[in-house]
């Protein structure tokens, strides 16, 4: 049996499809130029969240690959260009319908084949059908599609459903009833394509009672019973079955604060990780060149798909070995060759030691090319890390909240009176530190004084803390202690900043720029060891030892849609892969710790093989950082 393929592969593959005109490419004719047929030349029209999901899977080569010439935005002014057939990717919107009918009035394109990234309803495609029937363009519409694809892919398998500001919907009193199930019908579509296009099968569903969770669960329920219904999909199936586990985010608000050490969650919290896609501030890299944008892409960039969940130290230990082994690799190609050094490989000029030597550049070049390229990339973020690290002091918060229990009121009085330091780190650290000690360490006065010290500082929305107040008591009774395993700090002095080092003088080399003024002082530690509750709840509703969920988890509702009924009996059955989704943001902390305990299950995860033991993908309502969740707590606790 073919291992399943990530959410990523099978996403792309989908689009892929649709920009054949909904048939499948041969992977054959894409390598075999010579047996290739001719490509049917077509533009790509598409919406904003379209051109997102697009742009999170596909490069422009990508695109050329599948016949697309031109790419643009549905709204945008577009020229007619009428023998060239159409492909549109877009929500089955009314303006969006409009501007297509509007399309083949003025005989912009030579077809049209439209492509729903969610299903369109009944009534829209009938006033669709009706109006290109009465404009006397019905022939030119190619296709229509329903394609399940209304959700972007950050990671193989961490998506997000792009809709903004779910959590303060579903908390603000001031939300109308309109508004909340407008957005609950979105994430059931959303959840739907995801089923239907990860191939995983129809997954037994769980959720907690009693908030917008279980809502959504009661929905998607029926959404994937009628679904299963008209394909015909079996109940008689034996073993392990998918589980869908749906999470509210006031199950745990810890993470979303976090100053994280990975690398992955650094990039997205310091540079804004949003669609793979990040800018370094020109003061990173050479002033006289300004900024700098890149894409991170598992499927391209090796030290990435390596290193995306590593800790930072590893990351830069890992940079100075991956560049030891370039440099080795390319002493190796010019001693073959004769050349002096890579720049004098010219296949067209240089004497390369004969027809041995030509095939050995030929072979080679590319190859050390691309991986100097990567390598010039990751040695750029990581000093911009590096920089950012030091400035606000982000290993010494981040050393604190992984042992938050043990800081003292005086010590977290002692960072919060610091000038030096950032308001918002500042108010992440005391966020968590309320969330996570004991009721005896939190008194009146222990928050006055907290509260008076913020108040002094710029920039911090004191808001927060006014509706911090009003969850407490709701997720010190939900949130499950996250507890260390198992520390694991620097390996002795000796091995103290070697990581660091390394980076520090490779770069030096390399651009002339001292990094070891940044270097000193960052501490050098790994993270501990520890579940976070999203995995332990997880961990409790998927294990395989026949007994049902106990603790926190134990009272989550269970829905099957290939059966009748929520048959709790049936809540101790063995369960597979899982589908995690928070309602209300998700973070790159909680998807690392997943893959981490999916490793460890023996699951391939994100990273690992497919096809054996446990895979788990990892979603939510929006990827949010920290100043983003910020922000929407700033606006329930003025009361917005």
């Amino acid at each position: 049996m073919a291992p399943v393929p990530s959410l990523r592969d099978a996403q792309k593959a989908a689009i892929e499809r649709l920009l054949n005109l909904n048939t499948t490419p041969s992977s054959a004719s894409k390598d075999d130029i010579s047996n290739a047929a001719a490509p049917i030349w077509k533009l790509l029209i598409f919406d904003k969240l379209g051109q997102d999901i697009v742009s999170s899977i596909l490069r422009v080569q990508d695109l050329r690959e599948n016949g697309v010439t031109v790419h643009t935005q549905l709204h945008a002014q577009r020229a007619a260009i009428p023998d060239v057939p159409a492909v549109y990717l877009l929500e089955p919107t009314a303006a969006n319908l409009e501007k297509i009918q509007e399309d083949l009035r003025d005989g912009l394109y030579e077809s049209a084949c439209v492509n729903f990234l969610t299903s369109v309803s009944r009534d829209k495609l009938e006033d669709f059908a009706a109006a290109t029937a009465k404009d006397g363009t019905d022939a030119l519409v190619a296709q229509v599609y329903d394609q399940h694809l209304n959700f972007i892919v950050a990671e193989p398998d961490l998506f997000s459903l792009a809709i903004p500001g779910v959590y303060h919907t579903f908390n603000s009193p001031t939300s109308p009833e309109s508004s909340i199930s407008e957005t609950i019908d979105a994430i059931v579509r959303g959840l739907f394509s995801v089923v239907v296009t990860s191939g995983l099968g129809v997954p037994i569903v769980r959720a907690p009672r009693g908030n917008a969770a279980e809502a959504i669960a009661v929905k998607l329920e029926q959404k994937l019973r009628d679904w299963a219904v008209s394909t015909q999909q079996s109940s008689t199936a034996t073993g392990a079955r998918p589980v869908l586990v749906l999470l509210d985010r006031n199950v745990d608000l810890v993470p979303m604060f976090s100053h994280s050490w990975t690398y992955q969650s650094l990039i997205h919290d310091i540079l804004s990780l949003h669609l793979n896609r990040i800018t370094v501030p020109a003061s990173a890299t050479d002033p006289t060149q300004g900024k700098k944008s890149y894409d991170l892409d598992a499927t391209q960039d090796f030290f990435w798909r390596k290193n995306s969940n590593a800790p930072f130290p590893t990351v830069a230990e890992d940079i100075d070995a991956e560049l030891s082994r370039y440099k080795s690799d390319a002493a190796e190609i010019t001693r073959m060759t004769g050349a002096n050094s890579l720049d004098d490989l010219d296949p067209t000029t240089a004497d390369l030691g004969g027809a041995a030597g030509l095939k050995t550049a030929i072979t080679a070049l590319p190859e050390l090319t691309a991986r100097k390229g990567v390598l010039d990339m990751h040695m750029t973020i990581a000093t911009t890390l590096l920089s950012a690290i030091k400035e606000r002091a982000l290993d010494d918060f981040f050393q604190r909240e992984e042992t938050i229990g043990r800081v003292t009121r005086s010590q977290l009085l002692e960072v919060l009176r610091d000038p030096a330091r950032k308001g918002e780190d500042k108010l992440r650290l005391f966020v968590i530190w309320w969330l996570s000690v004991s009721e005896s360490e939190v008194s009146p006065e222990a928050l006055r004084e907290c509260e008076a010290a913020l108040r002094e500082v710029e920039g911090v929305d004191l808001a927060v803390i006014e509706w911090i107040k009003k969850v407490r008591e709701l997720t010190r009774m939900t949130m499950m202690t996250t507890t260390n395993t198992a520390s694991a700090p620097a390996p002795g002095a000796d091995g103290l900043l070697r990581g660091f080092s390394s980076l520090s003088s490779r770069f030096k080399d390399a651009s002339g720029v001292d990094l070891g003024a940044l270097v000193s002082g960052v501490k050098n530690f790994l993270p501990s060891k520890k579940e976070l509750t999203v995995t332990k709840v997880v961990e409790a509703l998927t294990s395989s030892d026949g007994h049902a969920p106990t603790g926190p988890a134990a009272d989550y509702v269970f829905l099957d849609p290939l059966t009748r009924g929520a048959a709790s009996s049936n809540a101790s059955r063995r369960a597979g892969d899982a589908i995690v989704f928070v309602v209300g943001g998700g973070n790159y902390v909680e998807y690392g710790n997943l893959q981490e305990w999916a490793s460890q299950q023996g699951a391939g995860g994100a990273q690992g093989l497919r096809g054996k033991g446990r895979r788990v993908v990892y979603g939510s309502t929006e990827l949010l950082s920290a100043k983003g969740f910020l922000g929407e707590l700033g606006r329930l606790g003025r009361g917005e």
